[in-house]
């Protein structure tokens, strides 16, 4: 079933911030090919009902990061009493870290919500990106009724990005990760790839296309936001006609900050760029 464009999933960013058969080694090919593709409709329900938009969820705080401390499953279970009276729907970026605990804690506390599950992509870094899809499988296979699917890489493949990864090694990854869960599989990229058309080879691999459209990073005044990220959805829509559209990040920042990767600095060549300082509701955006 298509997805109108007014029921796509919009995913706002929140805070500024094993079933494995990987026995191959580092450089040999995962799956040639999925041998049978029948495409896995994305239905982000609960309880029969459409959950209309959704929210990115990155769990570490002040002294937490990546790969470094990370949150406690009493931080991770005040954040989710926080968003469940907004949110239903979480997306998370990465399997091998914070997912169990996150999933543990909304099954053990029977909350209301589901997850998009993803599986972090670094450009020569097998060994995790392994670990990564592993988990990624493992987990969709533990929390069926929670995950409703994996996404697999996050902005590689854009030409700005700063982990780009090569084409093949991804549709290597998607591959072995859809031929071992039963929920769809999507790529999440910003449209700026998904509008091209090197897009179409791993679209053919995929169950949906999850896409970023940030108004404000492209020089976008926030009373054109709307328009501007329908047309961009448009677009895509028009060069992968048989595949559903999710926004997998859009929205406006509700402050400046002075360092890092969203500080002022970061945005001065935009001309005329002009912040709004009204607060973001939830659900709200984009406002047609």
């Amino acid at each position: 079933m298509r997805l109108r464009f007014e029921r796509l999933l919009i995913l706002t960013p929140l805070l500024l911030g094993l079933l494995s058969g990987c026995g191959a080694g580092a450089n040999d090919k995962l799956h040639l090919e999925q041998k049978t593709f029948s495409r896995r409709s994305f239905l982000p329900e609960l309880k029969g009902r459409w959950i209309g938009s959704a929210i990115c969820y990155g769990p570490h705080r002040d002294g937490q990061r990546p790969g470094g401390p990370s949150p406690s499953a009493i931080e991770i279970r005040q954040d989710l009493q926080l968003m469940l009276p907004h949110w239903n729907l979480l997306r998370i970026y990465g399997s091998s870290e914070i997912a169990e605990t996150l999933l543990e804690e909304i099954k053990n506390e029977k909350l209301a919500m589901k997850v998009m599950l993803g599986a972090w992509i670094a450009p020569e870094a097998d060994a995790a990106n392994r670990q990564e899809i592993d988990a990624a499988i493992r987990l969709a296979n533990a929390y069926p009724e929670i995950v409703l699917a994996v996404s697999v890489g996050n902005e590689t493949l854009v030409s700005w990005s700063g982990h780009r990864s090569p084409l093949d090694r991804l549709i290597d990854y998607v591959r072995h990760v859809r031929s071992n869960v039963a929920v769809p599989v999507t790529v999440a990229d910003d449209f700026n790839f998904w509008n091209k058309p090197e897009s179409r080879a791993l679209a053919g691999e995929i169950d949906f296309i999850t896409m970023h459209a940030h108004p404000m990073w492209n020089g976008v005044q926030l009373e054109d936001a709307s328009k501007w990220l329908r047309e961009q959805a448009a677009a895509i829509e028009a060069m992968h006609s048989d595949l559903d559209i999710v926004i997998g990040e859009t929205g406006w920042a509700t402050s400046v900050h002075d360092e890092g990767d969203c500080s002022w600095d970061s945005i001065a060549f935009v001309d005329n760029f002009k912040w709004s300082t009204e607060p973001v509701v939830p659900g709200t955006f984009p406002v047609e």
